[in-house]
């Protein structure tokens, strides 16, 4: 919250201990807002790296669609 609004609710009569609720309650949204940011960075690295190790992982294995080269066996004989 800007002193600026504080200044002008001041100025205009407000009484102090509304003011001063406002202001309260203004550095609670910050302190929130902060909290929520925080929060959201750190559930975006948890997900890079289970991606990054869920990506790992999938290296290792090794299906039938992973072999080249392979010619497939013919298809038997209707006779």
């Amino acid at each position: 919250m800007s002193t600026d609004l504080l200044a002008r609710l001041i100025a205009a009569g407000t009484p102090a201990d509304l003011v001063a609720e406002v202001a309260m309650l203004a550095a609670q949204a910050d302190t929130d807002r902060a909290a929520i940011q925080s929060r959201r960075a750190a559930d975006r690295d948890r997900s890079a790296r289970r991606h990054a190790r869920s990506r790992d992982d999938t290296l290792d294995h090794v299906t039938t669609r992973d072999v080249t080269g392979a010619s497939p066996s013919p298809a038997p004989s209707p006779f």
